[in-house]
């Protein structure tokens, strides 16, 4: 039995059990689902609560059809934008702690967009071990665009597709997807329509395998793919709260 109470995240997040798995979706209209360190917090809450539960051995990130993330909240960034370095500091942590809680679960992590993926969205897909996208929506970023330099999430995306890759994609804005399955960023781009048939099916699938190899598995492969990964992320990091802390 899954022990997360949905009502302790308020109305936001929302958590289902399927057999192993446990499907942890989002709703948050106002702000287009948007991040902030609240919901950043929440999310990780979650993910660890559901890891350090020993019936599950998979996480789905499906926030359903809309926007699967619209990047980091804007106000929260004019918020801090010039402040204090722990202000500043504190805001890059927390979305880390949150992308960390992916890419270190003790399950498997897989992300379904069935809408348009921006900024922070990017950085959860490469912090996924599975990503499926719907055809008919956008993955982006839009940072340069809005006056933001988009440190963090180029730290995932070289550690994720290289450097040249993340280079053009954040210059340019943009991210096609035939370059995105390409590189690795995405595993499926589907039609729309098929999105939830293939989750289900996948849901099928991981609940014939045992928890305790499939956990076995992901520590295997996350002990091997991490080895050079965090400085990468690091360095980026270190960057957005640097530049963050910059008076225009």
């Amino acid at each position: 039995m899954l022990n997360i109470d949905n009502g302790e995240f308020g109305s936001v997040f929302n958590v289902v059990a399927y057999g192993k798995v446990a499907l942890i979706s989002w709703k948050n209209v106002k702000n287009r689902n948007a991040f902030n360190k609240k919901l950043a917090g929440d999310l990780q809450s979650i993910i660890e609560k559901i890891g350090a539960d020993d019936n599950f051995h998979t996480i789905f990130l499906d926030p359903g059809v809309g926007v699967f993330c619209s990047g980091w909240d804007l106000d929260e960034i004019r918020e801090v934008r010039g402040g204090s370095a722990d202000d500043c500091g504190l805001l890059i942590d927390q979305g880390r702690a949150c992308l960390d809680s992916i890419n270190n679960s003790s399950c498997y992590v897989v992300a379904i967009s069935q809408g348009h993926v921006l900024g922070f969205g990017i950085s959860m897909l490469c912090n996924a071990d599975h990503v499926i996208i719907s055809q008919d929506f956008k993955l982006a970023l839009p940072e340069l665009g809005v006056g933001v330099v988009p440190a963090s999430v180029v730290g995932d995306l070289v550690s994720k597709v290289g450097s040249d890759r993340a280079m053009q994609w954040a210059l340019s804005g943009k991210i096609n997807h035939r370059g995105a399955l390409r590189s690795g960023l995405v595993h499926s781009v589907l039609p729309q329509d098929r999105i939830e048939l293939i989750r289900d099916q996948l849901i099928i699938h991981m609940n014939t395998l045992s928890v305790s190899h499939v956990r076995a598995t992901v520590s295997i492969i996350r002990n091997m793919k991490n080895l050079g990964f965090d400085a990468a992320r690091k360095f980026g990091d270190e960057n957005a709260k640097a530049i963050l802390g910059m008076k225009d």
